[in-house]
């Protein structure tokens, strides 16, 4: 190399080194300047907060970036808005003044030089919820009657009926997101255009015949939940509508039903009340386990049975509903000392279809055994704890079994309450030295029951009567319930380990019904013809009963009921016209 060669790169070396030397210098000494402050030429969207410090750029921002209170948004002319709250929108001016900071701060170097001579704008730190303004926008498209209707599966009279969805439009919202995004990091809200595109949720053809197909698989089953004392029944109308049409599984439908069963079963926990008045409880409530439903569990299960009722052969399905207990602070059996602390039977009955006269007739017979107490040996009879039965005592004249005939007669209605007292004896595990069925098959007393489940009383007989076999005394507990037409009689005292079994009525010597009767009544109006009494299929119905503890049989009987054949009864008028 010669000696010129030499001298220039020598020159350009010293040149170049002297030239770092100088940037570094110049670079050092203005992040010394600007060691707690933005650089010069900082923008946060159009606004400067140069030579700020953090906190003074903070403040600047809280002032210049103001949330509205309503976006205003714009959809073929028609303007409307949603309000900034219910979708979270806020602005972070503390995290922008750090990003106004850290301009010009990298770990590099050499990435750091350009962002010191030149202008670097940086957007403003937002946050908003997705979800929630998805859930916004969704109202808006109803409300535009823009979301297409989706198709709906019902069953209505043993048939499956299924509405197609219908053609409609869905709101962009991937568009609509963007275009908010890009004005919030300008600074700068103004009315955002509303784009859409078409969406429909009508099915083909093959998915109507396949969604039917899947309703009549449902039709005559049901699901029954149930927690403690408390039972709530899917029928096959409800389970329907747990089909997605479009196929799979209605999640949305499912969440709505496990709310549903959670609404009615949720409970706080519940203190026992227990007041004596003589030889009778005059007020009871038993201690109860505050309960919460796991609504997320129960989904689940919801969804599980519904396949397996729809793939398989069963008819129905029982499962315990999930939840989460509380417990009282005492339990019942620290408020007495008669042993009285659990439930250990119950029965039940419907009367739907009675007469007003003949409901009223039920509730007065069954508030006469509300807080009965029954000693340990001693045998309830159910005619002596009614007492008279007649205008007197405030019962009101129904249709009642005399002679073998129907007749209007004070308290028509009280076989009601002993049929199901009768019951819940059987529930409860207890001996009944005298039951009498009645004459015919009322079809009251087979509504949710199978044949072969009543008691006839009328005093002084027959009579119904049942014995407390038990070490402790037992306490029976009434509720009527006039708007679903459904009588329960509880029994309470000590479980002591009993398990009844009640096996299904066998129906023999069956005999049809006989022929209408029609009775002429000079008190009804001439054309007027008034059912008074329902046919009823003659037949024999037995049932067996029997009661086990610790493997050994402590009880069993055959329960035999005749039932004569039966006809409709008319009373046709024939006094004057109205």
């Amino acid at each position: 190399m010669s000696e010129i060669a030499k001298k220039t790169v020598k020159f350009v070396v010293f040149g170049t080194l002297s030239l770092l030397l100088l940037l570094e210098t110049v670079i050092g000494t203005t992040k010394l300047i600007y060691l707690h402050k933005n650089y010069p030429r900082v923008l946060v969207a159009d606004t400067p907060v140069g030579n700020l410090t953090q906190t003074e750029t903070q403040n600047l921002l809280t002032q210049r970036f103001v949330i509205p209170e309503k976006i205003y948004l714009d959809y073929q002319g028609q303007i409307m808005d949603i309000t900034t709250n219910e979708i979270d929108l806020k602005y972070d001016p503390f995290q922008t003044s750090r990003n106004a900071l850290a301009v010009g701060r990298k770990a590099n170097f050499f990435e750091n030089i350009p962002d010191l001579f030149r202008s670097v704008v940086i957007p403003p730190v937002f946050q908003f919820d997705v979800l929630k303004l998805a859930d916004s926008l969704n109202r808006l498209e109803k409300s535009l009657g823009l979301t297409p209707k989706e198709a709906i599966i019902s069953a209505s009279r043993d048939k499956i009926v299924l509405q197609n969805g219908t053609d409609g439009a869905k709101i962009n919202q991937k568009d609509l997101v963007d275009q908010l995004s890009v004005m919030l990091k300008a600074g700068n809200l103004s009315t955002i255009k509303v784009t859409t595109f078409p969406a429909s949720n009508k099915l083909t053809p093959d998915q109507i015949e396949t969604a039917k197909k899947r309703g009549v698989k449902l039709l005559g089953k049901y699901a029954l939940f149930y927690v403690d004392d408390i039972e709530v029944k899917l029928t096959d109308t409800d389970l329907v509508t747990l089909i997605d049409p479009a196929g799979g599984i209605n999640q949305t439908t499912v969440t709505q039903v496990a709310k549903q069963i959670a609404q009615e079963v949720n409970r706080e926990p519940q203190n026992p009340i227990f007041v004596i008045e003589g030889d009778k409880v005059s007020e009871f409530a038993p201690s109860k386990d505050g309960l919460v439903v796991d609504e997320k569990k129960l989904a689940t299960i919801i969804t599980e049975i519904e396949k397996k009722l729809e793939d398989n052969l069963l008819t129905t399905y029982s499962t315990a509903i999930p939840v989460e207990r509380t417990f009282s602070e005492y339990k019942t059996e620290d408020v007495n000392n008669l042993g009285i602390k659990e439930l250990i039977g119950r029965g039940e009955s419907d009367f739907k279809g009675s007469i007003a006269s003949r409901i009223h007739n039920v509730g007065l017979s069954a508030s006469k055994f509300q807080g009965i107490i029954v000693k340990p040996g001693e045998t309830m009879s159910f005619n002596k704890i009614l007492g008279d039965v007649s205008a007197l005592t405030g019962y009101q004249q129904a249709y009642i079994i005399k002679d073998g005939a129907t007749i209007l007669g004070d308290g028509g209605g009280v076989c009601q309450v002993s049929s199901t007292m009768f019951r819940a004896a059987l529930n409860a595990g207890l001996p009944i030295p005298e039951r009498r069925a009645h004459a015919y098959r009322v079809y009251y007393y087979e509504q949710n029951s199978q044949p072969g489940l009543d008691a006839t009383v009328y005093d002084p007989s027959p009579d119904l009567k049942i014995k407390n076999d038990t070490n402790h005394h037992i306490l029976i507990q009434t509720k009527m319930n006039t708007k679903s037409s459904h009588l329960t009689i509880e029994i309470y005292g000590t479980g002591d380990g009993r398990a009844a079994t009640i096996s299904k009525s066998i129906v023999s010597d069956r005999t049809d019904p006989l022929p209408d009767i029609y009775v002429d009544d000079p008190t009804l109006p001439a054309g007027t013809v008034k059912q008074v009494d329902h046919q009823a299929t003659g037949a024999k119905v037995t049932f067996d009963y029997q009661v086990e503890k610790d493997g050994q049989i402590l009880y069993q009987k055959k329960f035999v009921s005749v039932y004569q054949s039966w006809a409709n009864k008319f009373l046709r008028g024939t006094g004057p016209a109205n």
